[in-house]
């Protein structure tokens, strides 16, 4: 049987690798990272060196949600399609005051480009 703190530690693995994978697929440098998650350089750079777990029950455990489930809706958006969903995110949009997806998730909106994606994929 697996105790509660080994339930808690696979948990941030699994978020904290959930975050790489989706930075390495948006070709994000720690600093872009950092800027989305609203963290400081070295903890994002920590956190894609395998070197840092994200805690459960802090804003950053709910950034890192956020943002997991923006790209894997985007992801879904597109079929899958790599490329497309990086076109997107880089791509000035009329919906986010003409900037790109990726720019205005930066200023802090990752959950109204995450609600406006859920919005679009409910249409």
């Amino acid at each position: 049987m697996i105790n509660t703190s080994e339930q808690n530690l696979q948990r941030m693995k699994v978020l904290s690798q959930a975050i790489v994978q989706v930075a390495t697929k948006m070709k994000l440098q720690s600093t872009e990272l950092a800027e989305i998650l609203n963290i400081d350089n070295i903890t994002a750079a920590q956190l894609l060196k395998h070197q840092y777990l994200i805690s459960e029950h802090t804003e950053l455990w709910t950034s890192a949600a956020y943002f997991v489930r923006f790209y894997s809706l985007l992801s879904q958006m597109v079929g899958g399609n790599e490329i497309l969903a990086i076109d997107w995110i880089y791509s000035v949009n009329d919906n986010f005051n003409q900037q790109t997806p990726i720019s205005y998730i930066k200023q802090g909106n990752l959950t109204k480009v995450y609600e406006y994606l859920e919005t679009m994929a409910n249409v």
